[in-house]
């Protein structure tokens, strides 16, 4: 195993040495003495996919290994020790789970194909999505990403926006979701917006470089480079995981880049700033200096509409959970 990663996006790559917090804390883990930390990591991995039903192939354990540099070799030979496998493991030759959660494996089955009748609704939503005005980036996150969609379906979109034109983007989104509601496939879902400015994310924790890196991004593949690149500290929890930004083929583009440039030359008038204003300063108001949202959130700002930060919470409740019950703690960064 080595101590660093190196991921390269078009032109340019990083480098990421071995962290502050692997260094001085890599030899001062709870004690685990019949676990390799290799073995830890393949274990915390699967733990934290297993809230979700979603058994995992080698390939992928070794794509979002937690906190640990490994090959696909290394990770083969170490899921291949008979007494590791036995003691915390269980698979079909092709999934792992966790012991005794047999009965997932056919789940992950079932919901691939399920996930191959909904990804051609996908990019289609993505290509409207795409030919919005000012929309530089469109990227499926959640459990299609995944290709692990459960009832009810939702495919989940983050996109990147120009500079100041956020918020009337964001109006036009929730009109198209409220048509796609009412007379289309109801799965539509645009949750997460920001633009070139908010591109570094501050919420860093393993739940938010999860859905970073399962992100599977189908228009402006420049953007997602950049804002890959712009959260490199999500590297220090799952080191092996810019290897799998590579593996994304399917791509769409706007519906007409006529129309796209028409909807921007309108929006861009007068009226546009004025909609930008208007609408951004009352949600922000609502969102921010009210009770109107439930739970924790983050900041809504001109560059970045809040996120649902129990949710996060939740998942990682839920993943150091599963540790606990199997007599581990938790590791890395917190």
């Amino acid at each position: 195993m080595k101590n660093f990663t190196e991921y390269s996006a078009g032109d340019a790559a990083i480098e990421t040495e071995e962290t502050d917090w692997e260094s001085e804390n890599r030899h001062h883990s709870p004690p685990t003495p019949d676990l390799t930390d290799l073995e830890y990591s393949i274990i915390s991995t699967i733990a934290y996919r297993d809230q979700f039903d979603w058994p995992m192939t080698a390939e992928e354990i070794c794509d979002f290994l937690h906190g640990e540099i490994a090959g696909l070799s290394e990770v083969e030979e170490a899921l291949g020790h008979k007494e590791f496998s036995e003691k915390y493991l269980v698979t079909d030759g092709r999934y792992y789970a966790l012991n005794g959660r047999k009965s997932i494996i056919p789940i992950r089955y079932e919901r691939e194909q399920h996930a191959r009748k909904i990804w051609p609704k996908a990019k289609i939503l993505a290509a409207v999505l795409a030919t919005m005005p000012f929309v530089r980036m469109v990227g499926v996150t959640g459990s299609l990403a995944a290709n692990n969609p459960y009832e009810p379906v939702d495919i989940d979109f983050l996109i990147i926006i120009e500079n100041g034109k956020m918020w009337r983007v964001r109006a036009l989104s929730r009109l198209l979701q409220l048509i796609d509601r009412k007379f289309i496939w109801r799965v539509l879902c645009v949750n997460y917006f920001l633009t070139p400015k908010a591109l570094q994310l501050k919420d860093r924790r393993l739940y938010v470089a999860q859905e970073l890196f399962q992100m599977v991004p189908l228009f402006g593949r420049k953007e997602y480079q950049a804002f890959i690149l712009a959260n490199d500290w999500a590297l220090a929890f799952l080191p092996n995981a810019a290897k799998a930004c590579h593996r994304h083929d399917i791509s769409v583009k706007p519906f007409s880049t006529i129309l796209k440039k028409i909807l921007q030359f309108v929006s861009a008038w007068p009226f546009g700033d004025m909609l930008e204003q208007w609408e951004g300063t009352r949600k922000m108001r609502r969102y921010n200096e009210t009770d109107f949202l439930e739970g924790k959130w983050s900041k809504f700002t001109w560059e970045c509409c809040g996120h649902r930060l129990y949710i996060g919470d939740e998942i990682e409740d839920n993943w150091r959970r599963r540790l606990a019950d199997l007599d581990l703690t938790v590791r890395g960064p917190q």
